[in-house]
């Protein structure tokens, strides 16, 4: 499949410097010693117990987490913009409940009572088994850290994520210590020229290099494409990745459907043909931003409770 066409490049802003990651200080504000209480919990009572519980627990994140809240409301006026004020402050703390299922699913998804499912996986399975390194795109959706061990297990242990790795390091290692070898490997972004160097051998060796292409760091460059409504600002970096090592991009989603089944949905590939400079290299970069955001925004309407980015994505 070649390069998405773009059809309306009005609609798709200059590239921009993301300047700060509001989502730091408010996604994870009490999940710390909340996750750490749960997990311990557990351990007497079983998982059930603590999904009960959660509905309290979120209550308190509710109250205390202000700017989350706002976060969340903002979201919600643009998913449901007919509701009432009311319904989007309900939706907010059944958001959170959800948000605590994922985190405490990521405790026991090695439990028997889990189920998984798959859609798109054979055009992944065959390029890696020929060699060929892959980009898995994905976001802030679903349960995307036990997505990544699920698909570290389909590349046989030769999978990647590139993610801030001590954005909240607590959480973290209390999630982490319970996926065992099941987690992938870690390249840390901060480090521009490292992971750069790190994904192009990654992708050289025929690995499977998973990214999130709906935050940025600091100072990362991206364009602003409409999203849900209005424009918001999306890293360009998977994208040129894909153009200059000729990956194949699989956009990927890891979804909750039930109490306890996930299914993981991957598209047909995408490839990125970036011609060398000018107006046609900025066009077809543009193409590819844009039917990222559309894809994205099609996921997110269908499943608008398991977004996970709880700040102003539209700032």
């Amino acid at each position: 499949m070649t390069s998405p066409s773009f059809s309306s490049p009005s609609l798709v802003g200059p590239a921009i410097q993301v300047q700060k990651s509001p989502w730091r200080s408010s996604c994870h504000r009490g999940a710390v010693w909340m996750v750490a209480f749960a997990t311990t919990l557990m351990r007497w009572s079983g998982w059930r117990v603590i999904y009960i519980l959660i509905f309290f627990g979120a209550v308190f994140y509710w109250l205390l987490g202000q700017r989350t809240r706002r976060g969340l409301v903002s979201y919600w006026a643009r998913v449901r913009p007919d509701a009432s004020y009311l319904d989007r402050w309900l939706w907010t703390y059944q958001h959170l409940v959800r948000f605590g299922r994922v985190l405490m699913d990521r405790q026991v998804f090695y439990h028997p009572d889990f189920t998984y499912s798959g859609s798109g996986l054979v055009p992944l399975r065959k390029a890696l088994n020929s060699g060929q390194g892959c980009i898995l795109l994905s976001a802030h959706i679903g349960n995307w850290e036990l997505s990544a061990a699920r698909l570290n297990a389909i590349s046989r242990g030769r999978a990647a994520i590139v993610r801030v790795i001590d954005d909240n390091p607590e959480l973290r290692r209390l999630i982490e210590s319970h996926m065992g070898d099941a987690q992938p490997e870690h390249i840390d972004p901060r480090d521009f020229l490292a992971a750069s160097l790190r994904i192009r051998a990654r992708l050289d060796q025929g690995w499977l290099v998973c990214m999130l292409g709906d935050r940025q760091l600091s100072g990362q460059a991206a364009l602003r494409v409409p999203f849900l409504g209005e424009p918001a600002p999306f890293s360009t970096g998977p994208f040129l990745v894909a153009g200059l090592t000729g990956a194949p991009v699989f956009m990927g989603f890891f979804m909750k459907r039930g109490r306890r089944h996930y299914h993981v949905e991957v598209e047909e590939p995408l490839t990125i043909t970036l011609p060398r400079k000018g107006a046609e290299r900025e066009k077809a970069l543009a193409a590819a931003v844009h039917h990222w955001s559309q894809r994205l925004e099609d996921v997110v309407r269908r499943h608008p409770q398991q977004w996970h980015n709880f700040h102003n994505f539209w700032q």
